[in-house]
């Protein structure tokens, strides 16, 4: 009796153990600005209407993983590559699924950034045995955001989502320039851009300026002309933070002596974004020099018009901080 209960108790633990397989998972998902070899002859993969696909480095060191995506389907996968899996999807994907024989399945995890024709993206794929390897190799694609900002109960938004209040420490944020917005109601909103780098931490600190509680009041489809500064929706240029940072330095001409002699600044300016999108009222808000001052004024005053704010469903008229870091 002994030996037949024996025997059953370590064939439960036999089976048990047979059936726990790792989850399979998705730590993070960035993209890759610098890695140009989805455009690359020879590495360039068509989709089946001749356009670009977009190239997955996964960095996994699994073998047998199988890919879904969408019903547009994975045009071609390449596992020649130890501790990559070369993944090309076309452009526009949404959701991808991944399967192991004897791991188990990942079922449509979505994409957090849209998938562009012809751009590279980073994905890492972990399980409890081989994540502390594969979650090492992040520290060269993220970076880490310390926000400390006053009132310390502020909401912080990096390119335009929702990512907690300050104080705040934020992870995995991937590798590159973001827009950081900081706001609370009955206070201005702060708009700053910040870099971050691989493996290592980037601050940023201040404080929101107050403003009069009656600027606050909510919008009504009966006052098309109130100007507000905060709204459910805030303006933004076409194209997001990242171009208007490019038509910036595309178009401030600064004095190549003044740059010289001058240590890096900014000139914060304020302006009104109208409910059909053009600017008007484009002031100095924090002058650095007069000369400069009136570049970057002219500079905003050649932009395109930019996407209008919203509340409740309507277009409204929304005075923004625009923060133009020089040199």
């Amino acid at each position: 009796m002994y030996k037949t209960i024996t025997s059953f108790f370590f064939a439960t633990l036999l089976l048990c153990a047979c059936f726990h397989a790792p989850s399979i998972s998705v730590p993070l998902f960035v993209p890759d600005e610098t890695d140009q070899t989805a455009n690359q002859n020879g590495t360039m993969v068509l989709d089946q209407n001749g356009g670009k696909c977009a190239l997955i480095r996964i960095q996994t060191t699994m073998k047998g993983l199988a890919f879904d995506v969408d019903s547009l389907g994975v045009r071609k996968v390449d596992d020649s590559k130890y501790g990559e899996v070369w993944l090309y999807v076309p452009a526009g994907v949404k959701r991808m699924s991944i399967r192991h024989p004897l791991i188990g399945s990942l079922s449509d995890y979505v994409f957090p950034v849209e998938i562009n024709a012809g751009s590279t993206y980073r994905m890492w794929i972990v399980t409890e045995y081989d994540s502390p390897a594969i979650l090492a190799a992040q520290n060269d694609y993220v970076g880490v955001l310390d926000v400390s900002y006053e009132p310390f109960d502020c909401e912080v938004y990096i390119d335009g989502k929702p990512v907690g209040s300050s104080p705040g420490v934020f992870k995995d944020v991937p590798v590159g320039a973001h827009e950081v917005q900081l706001r609370k109601d009955g206070y201005l909103t702060e708009v700053d851009t910040v870099t971050v780098s691989g493996g290592q931490t980037t601050s940023l600190s201040g404080s929101l300026e107050y403003i009069q509680p009656e600027d606050l009041v909510s919008p009504s489809k009966y006052d098309k002309d109130k100007v507000f500064d905060i709204v459910e929706q805030m303006p933004s240029f076409p194209g997001g933070m990242k171009a208007m940072n490019r038509y910036l330095i595309e178009h401030i001409k600064c004095p190549a002596m003044m740059v010289k002699e001058s240590e890096q600044g900014r000139v914060v300016c304020t302006f009104i974004v109208e409910r059909d999108g053009t600017l008007t009222d484009i002031k100095v808000y924090k002058s650095l020099e007069p000369s400069l001052d009136e570049e970057v004024c002219r500079a905003i005053k050649s932009m395109p018009r930019w996407n209008p704010g919203r509340s409740d469903g309507q277009t409204v008229r929304v005075r923004y901080i625009l923060p133009v870091t020089l040199w």
